[in-house]
């Protein structure tokens, strides 16, 4: 891997050399050199490392809002290295050197990873909503007429989300939980078994999406209040507005539901894991006895 030119990353890096390559990459894709990088010089990064991107739009803004630990819109040095270090001392205390190319791959290949089986699970839920409010006869020709309403709810709650839709109840309380630190906390492993819905950084868009969505289901929201009123393709398609928050309470409902069934999936692989391992402990015991017996 390239950092600079003339300049590669070996396969067996010390974690202080390691770290130090971390920094020149960083400053090689920071092209305008004002300590931080936005999403378009990240793309780039993506390209140097050979990481395919399926959707290149959705996966960029995607890892950028993961590694982008202070909430500032900007990737700042800290933020960037934060993301791999607390990897590159663990496998170096496992192994003694690391290759650090395959430290970065790994880790944005799992991000991504996580948030596609994230927005699949947020994508189910909205299907299945969908299909709820025409079971109930809030549907197609009794509560709206087109689908635009619900493309807007979809992009501004999740896809486009920003806490700026939700500024009169959230916006204080977000800032001064990005401004509680200096320096952001160190990217944690991720178990394998971990939920989908609990991705490092990914998990804060799919917090906000249920915050934009509990305060649609309650009729509280201030930014879709506020579009109700003044959006043209909103107000032509909904014959009945409550259908908006009908719709937002069976999507929330719905997440919540399968998110309460992926963690009792966790939690019976995590037991069988623990009684396997408890199985191999008595076993171990067992034969450590009848050596005994035997000398």
């Amino acid at each position: 891997m390239m950092l600079r030119r003339g300049m590669s990353v070996g396969q067996n890096l010390t974690a202080k050399q390691a770290k130090s390559d971390l920094v020149a990459l960083f400053e090689d894709v920071d092209k305008d050199h004002n300590g931080a990088i936005d999403e378009l010089e990240l793309s780039k990064l993506f390209k140097m490392l050979n990481i395919p991107l399926p959707d290149q739009v959705e996966d960029v803004r995607t890892l950028f809002i993961i590694m982008d630990t202070l909430k500032t819109g900007k990737l700042e040095k800290d933020s960037f290295c934060a993301v791999f270090e607390e990897e590159i001392d663990w496998r170096a205390s496992m192994h003694g050197t690391i290759d650090l190319d395959e430290i970065i791959k790994s880790k944005l290949s799992q991000f991504l990873a996580d948030s596609r089986a994230q927005r699949v699970q947020i994508i189910q839920a909205f299907i299945s909503a969908e299909q709820k409010i025409e079971k109930d006869g809030k549907g197609f020709g009794k509560g709206y007429w087109g689908g635009k309403w619900k493309h807007f709810l979809f992009n501004h709650f999740f896809t486009q989300a920003t806490s700026n839709f939700l500024s009169m109840t959230l916006e204080p309380a977000l800032k001064c939980n990005a401004s509680s630190s200096s320096r952001p906390p160190p990217a944690r492993i991720r178990s394998r078994r971990q939920s989908c819905f609990e991705a490092v950084g990914g998990d804060d868009r799919y917090q906000l999406l249920k915050k934009h969505l509990t305060l649609a289901a309650s009729g509280l929201h201030p930014g879709l209040n506020q579009a109700l009123q003044t959006n043209k393709d909103l107000l032509r398609e909904l014959m009945n507005p409550e259908v908006v928050s009908d719709f937002s309470r069976e999507w929330l409902t719905l997440l919540e539901g399968l998110e309460h069934a992926h963690m009792i999936v966790l939690q019976n692989a995590s037991t069988a894991e623990a009684n396997a391992n408890n199985g191999l402990l008595e076993q171990d015991g067992v034969e450590d006895k009848c050596k005994n017996v035997a000398a």
